[in-house]
């Protein structure tokens, strides 16, 4: 088992100052959240007219991409979360 405990702040994880056990390897994952992009509900991808970028758009969020147009009249590729 991996014990770690935030620094005051809560910026990054440090470890115990006596491991608990030694012959487990242990893994640590860091997660940074902004707190003003997290609660988004919709996403913006590449514009419309970018074929390539929004290849990729769709390649890396699959059916959840989709082709929107804004209140603004851009059309791009968007995501929008189910919260």
């Amino acid at each position: 088992t991996c014990e770690f405990v935030a620094k005051p702040g809560g910026r990054s994880p440090v470890p115990p100052v006596h491991p608990l056990n030694q012959d487990e390897p242990c893994l640590v994952v860091g997660l940074r959240i902004d707190p003003n992009a997290s609660r988004r509900v919709v996403d913006r991808g590449p514009p419309a007219e970018d074929v390539e970028g929004s290849n990729a758009f769709v390649s890396l969020w699959g059916d959840s991409a989709q082709l929107r147009r804004f209140q603004d009249g851009a059309i791009v590729r968007a995501v929008v979360w189910n919260l």
